[in-house]
């Protein structure tokens, strides 16, 4: 069987009575590409990727994440990705791999960076059924790269055609989100990006009992390993990390984390929890920076909650009311000597919670699809030594966790992970219609009766979307 390469047919005179065509293949792998099949068609996914995306692309691919080996990078450096692709049907003939490094704004750099998979050596139309495919690429920043992140946009295309993005994190263009890097001009440099996540809207809520083995939240949004609080320059270990999702009922939150000495003695609610081991979450339901609601649990399952009017403002007498938490611990968290491996947590945060002591009217939540809040999620670690560390998703910069200004953004998406299409202005939490929205006075309802018509494959051929800015 020939591969899909050049093929180069030679007419042979046998006799001078007759010509014989014979095909031979330029594409036949050589010993080198047939090694590199060999080290890099893998018979399982990795155990953990530090970014975890399982991207579903049309039924026939699914991007599981990748590892890389700098958590930011300036221009003119480089970083070396390992992307891992499961196949679940060959593609067929004809289809590719095609990579895109874009900058964080509509206007922002993007250069193309496709390549063969496998350092040349695996074309997509190759791949079979059932393998697992470890891809390395090594990306140099563009010395004039300005934008404040770099993007790396991944997706499989044949012509003008791509794979369909079915679940996962994606651009609405059926471009996988696959790695987001700030982008720092060295010491001195400004603030690292402030990161944002679209949360998937989840059909079936997950059972609130600390396990996180509900099928929800396989595929989660999340927020990669929680880094240096202070700065973001690097992951904080033991890892930890956050994944969220919503329904119409609750946000929920859920918090992984290794743990080699998992330890609280605090076990009653509104307790000084953020002093020993403990997750964290701030919620700025309006996004406006100065009224938020901060929520912690610990191993104990011990709750605290407050609603803070202005920033550092604390009612401690407020109560999430309806709140649900519940935690696993993967160790002895009765011993202070064992030797742990760790622990997790669920929270069900009803939105009445999320939205604190703030008038319902001015606040419309459960939220619209394309809506969004501002958020930030904490890992606190007491170690033996009687050090505490913590870890944030989006750095304080300065030394106070409630620095509202670097909350990142939490946007809300359908089950597929879809906003509404640009043409749709976001309905921001007030529920009024944004500054231009046209005379149309677009509320919640009418958002999500234009999208659901936007979005109808019947009447477009085909879904189109793009993430909505956050209004200012």
């Amino acid at each position: 069987m020939l591969r899909h390469g050049l093929k180069i047919t030679l007419c042979l005179a046998v006799l001078g009575s007759f010509a014989a065509c014979v095909e031979k293949s330029s594409s036949a792998p050589s010993e080198k590409q047939l090694q590199l099949r060999k080290e890099n068609i893998l018979t399982a996914a990795p155990a953990s990727l530090k970014r975890s995306v399982n991207a579903d692309l049309d039924g026939k691919i699914v991007y599981l994440g990748c590892d890389y080996d700098k958590d930011t990078i300036s221009p003119g450096e480089k970083v070396v990705i390992q992307h891992y692709f499961k196949v679940v049907q060959p593609t067929g003939r004809g289809w590719k791999l095609f990579q895109h490094l874009n900058g964080d704004s509509p206007n922002g750099n993007w250069v193309n960076i496709d390549h063969k998979p496998v350092k040349g050596s695996y074309q997509v139309s190759e791949w079979k059924a059932g393998e697992i495919i470890r891809d390395e690429y090594t990306l140099t920043l563009p010395k004039n790269w300005t934008a404040p992140v770099a993007t790396v946009h991944i997706g499989i295309y044949k012509g003008g055609d791509r794979l369909k993005v079915l679940s996962g994190e994606q651009d609405g263009q059926n471009r996988v989100v696959a790695l987001k890097l700030p982008v720092v001009a060295g010491k001195g440099a400004a603030a690292p990006t402030v990161p944002d996540l679209t949360v998937r809207k989840t059909a079936k809520a997950p059972v609130i009992d600390g396990k996180l083995d509900d099928a929800a939240w396989v595929n989660a949004p999340t927020t990669g390993t929680l880094k240096d609080s202070l700065n973001g320059e690097k992951v904080i270990e033991p890892g930890a990390e956050a994944k969220v999702l919503w329904d119409d009922q609750f946000l929920y939150v859920a918090f992984t984390a290794k743990d080699a000495h998992v330890w609280s003695d605090l076990k009653n609610h509104d307790d000084k929890l953020w002093t020993q081991d403990v997750f964290e979450v701030f919620l700025d339901a309006d996004g406006d920076g100065q009224t938020y609601v901060e929520l912690q649990v610990n191993p104990n399952n011990a709750t605290f909650d407050s609603y803070l009017p202005v920033r550092r403002g604390n009612q401690d007498d407020w109560t999430a009311e309806g709140m649900k938490t519940a935690v696993m611990i993967d160790g002895d968290l009765a011993s202070k000597d064992g030797e742990d491996k760790g622990w997790s947590a669920e929270m069900a945060i009803p939105w009445a919670a999320v939205r604190g002591r703030q008038d319902a009217a001015a606040v419309k939540l459960p939220p619209a699809l394309g809506q969004s809040l501002r958020a930030n999620f904490f890992r606190f670690d007491l170690g033996k030594s009687g050090k505490q560390v913590a870890a944030a998703w989006s750095a304080t910069v300065e030394p106070d966790f409630h620095n509202t200004g670097r909350f990142g953004k939490l946007t809300f998406a359908d089950e597929t992970g879809m906003v509404p299409p640009s043409g749709v202005p976001m309905v921001p939490a007030g529920g009024a219609p944004l500054p231009g929205a046209g005379p149309d006075k677009l509320t919640p309802a009418r958002a999500a009766e234009l999208m659901k018509k936007e979005l109808n494959p019947a009447a477009k051929g085909e879904v189109k979307a793009a993430p909505v800015a956050q209004p200012k």
